[in-house]
């Protein structure tokens, strides 16, 4: 699928694992976490993984992307954590300069985030993302996860999207469905968001990096 730029005038992007690499937050949740937690609670931290790895199994909803669910789940400041290793949130190859490129060629770019409000503002402090973009949705914001069709519905209403002249860029496979779903003609999955790890397949478009999407450009 090429991006037709002339017919583009909104570019919805995922932040973690799309416009910042998805290492961080694999490290933090999948080892830190658990690994804090368990020293704590006196438990195997093998086990706590397991707890946060059962619930991304399943149809994620709010409470699973909840900095203070998570924190009251384990008896720990999660955002504390999120602050710990804030210094290895990082720019994927070429994000920030797909992000000014497109508002220099006066397209509206907006975040569109599961992440909590408390972790994306760590990301912000760090990176100042939030000074590239138009616009920062968040699920907590919106009411909804992105696998579910109310975000789109909500957002689509609250910024006036036209899914004709919109592009979504996220690496989230049941997200591009859902937005699929809701009428989002035009999406790219990131088919490698942790670069530490192998690249995922999909049926729908895929890149690898933002800035191959500006070569398609027309």
């Amino acid at each position: 699928m090429v991006l037709r730029w002339s017919e583009t005038d909104i570019v919805l992007l995922d932040l973690d694992g799309t416009v910042f690499d998805l290492a961080f937050d694999n490290y933090l949740w999948r080892l830190e976490v658990p690994r804090q937690a368990a020293r704590r609670l006196g438990v195997g931290s093998e086990t706590l993984a397991e707890v946060i790895e059962s619930a991304r199994c399943e149809r994620p909803d709010l409470s699973y992307y909840s900095v203070e669910h998570w924190s009251q789940t384990f008896s720990d400041d999660i955002v504390q954590v999120h602050r710990e290793l804030r210094h290895l949130v990082m720019y994927r190859n070429g994000s920030l300069q797909f992000l000014r490129f497109s508002r220099e060629c006066r397209k509206q770019v907006m975040i569109v985030s599961n992440a909590h409000p408390h972790a994306l503002a760590v990301k912000d402090e760090m990176l100042g993302f939030t000074r590239e973009v138009d616009a920062t949705h968040s699920a907590f914001d919106i009411g909804s996860t992105k696998q579910h069709f109310d975000f789109w519905r909500i957002l689509g209403k609250r910024e006036g999207l036209d899914p004709r002249r919109t592009v979504l860029v996220d690496d989230s496979l049941p997200v591009v469905a859902c937005a699929q779903e809701w009428g989002m003609g035009r999406v790219f999955l990131v088919d490698q968001p942790d670069m530490t790890l192998p690249p995922q397949c999909a049926s729908v478009p895929t890149v690898r990096f933002l800035p191959e999407l500006m070569q398609s450009m027309a």
